[in-house]
């Protein structure tokens, strides 16, 4: 792996920063979940999977019954089947457990 200048890892961390930002409710989502970002920068890989599912976070269409789930329910409870980020955020908090309700979303059973 090439070494990166110290001005090219901040502006780098300067732009995951603003992205991190610009995504509210992934970020409360993840940190209501205990997850760091700062700890998923330091790998690439974790970075690429932390994008995408910034992305899915902004898409999904869920974003008011995600709201409602956050206020209503403790932080580790199992996460709903609507939500499209559950696998990654379980893979973050290495709880491969937490997310049976997308399995059985993925799987045709019905959500919780």
């Amino acid at each position: 792996m090439l070494d990166k200048s110290r001005s090219a890892l901040r502006a780098e961390y300067h732009s995951l920063f603003r992205r991190f930002v610009a995504h509210r409710q992934f970020h409360e989502m993840a940190a209501r979940q205990g997850i760091d970002a700062a700890d998923l920068c330091r790998s690439e890989m974790m970075i690429d999977a932390m994008f995408q599912a910034m992305r899915q976070c902004v898409r999904c269409t869920e974003k008011d019954a995600c709201r409602l789930w956050m206020e209503l329910t403790s932080p580790y409870e199992p996460y709903p089947g609507f939500c499209p980020i559950a696998v990654f955020l379980a893979s973050c908090r290495g709880d491969a457990s937490a997310a049976p309700a997308v399995a059985e979303r993925e799987s045709g059973a019905p959500a919780v």
